[in-house]
């Protein structure tokens, strides 16, 4: 008889827990505890991908870097991730690059959020860091 697993989909902490304990986040974490550090996720549907890295987080004691395609990508799974973490567990690590039209605001909080992620990185702090190339 299988087991029968319930699940409050309103309460994320019970959604990570499941994840935490499933076998997909057990091989990842092992993978990343044996070296193999580069990991790379494919085929995930909607915010899986933000599940299982949070479950992961949760699992583990290192920091995690995510590095996503573009900036829309990494600003928007920035906001996949907080919805099941803690916004202070992960940094958003912006580009340097911005353009003429920037106003002194969005300049001021592109510096000021580069220098959190740097700050917390050079601290050793353990958090998941998403930037893009």
């Amino acid at each position: 008889m299988a087991s029968e697993y319930f699940i409050d989909y309103s309460n994320i902490e019970d959604v990570l827990s499941f994840y935490e304990k499933s076998k997909c986040v057990e091989e990842i974490s092992a993978n990343v505890l044996n070296d193999n550090k580069n990991l790379i996720f494919n085929n995930c549907a909607g915010s899986l991908k933000a599940i299982v890295l949070a479950s992961l987080f949760k699992k583990l004691t290192m920091p995690l870097f995510i590095i996503r395609e573009s900036e829309e990508d990494a600003q928007n799974f920035y906001a996949d991730l907080i919805c099941f973490l803690s916004s202070e567990d992960v940094l958003l690590f912006p580009h340097t690059y911005h353009f003429a039209l920037d106003t002194v605001e969005q300049l001021r909080d592109n510096v000021q959020n580069r220098f959190q992620a740097l700050q917390s990185i050079y601290g050793d702090q353990r958090k998941i860091y998403i930037s893009n190339p």
